[in-house]
């Protein structure tokens, strides 16, 4: 399951799309046991200069592909978490699965595929722990 999700998060790194907020709780597993990328709330796309994207459920699933539910796809449009406004930067997305660049002001512009690519080994690294 997991080379599918790395295969997932390239096909949308190819396209210009970073996803800002991979984590368990925003992969949901199809009927045919597939996996499929959720909330792309926080999503960015590279190709808009670094501006956050508003991507839609239509958005999601064409990119996705239309297994992805109608309803969690609406449901999962929230805004993005934001911590630490105070130390003159905003967090976006789950701290346990952001990268420390991720906290530095301007990191995610000079590293933009760390925040997928570390969420990703964070995820690997819990189910060969056996946490997930």
């Amino acid at each position: 399951m997991m080379r599918a999700i790395f295969m997932a998060t390239a096909y949308l790194h190819q396209h210009g799309i970073v996803h800002c907020d991979l984590k368990p709780e925003n992969i949901l597993v199809s009927e045919t046991g597939q996996p499929v990328l959720c909330d792309f709330g926080i999503s960015r796309d590279l190709h808009a200069r670094f501006q956050t994207t508003q991507t839609t459920g239509a958005q999601a699933r064409r990119l996705c592909g239309s297994s992805l539910p109608r309803a969690e796809t609406a449901a999962n449009t929230a805004a993005a978490t934001r911590v630490g406004s105070g130390l003159g930067v905003v967090l976006r997305g789950t701290m346990a699965y952001s990268p420390p660049e991720a906290s530095e002001p301007g990191g995610w512009k000079k590293h933009p595929l760390a925040v997928d690519v570390w969420s990703l080994g964070i995820m690997l690294a819990e189910v060969l722990a056996g946490r997930l």
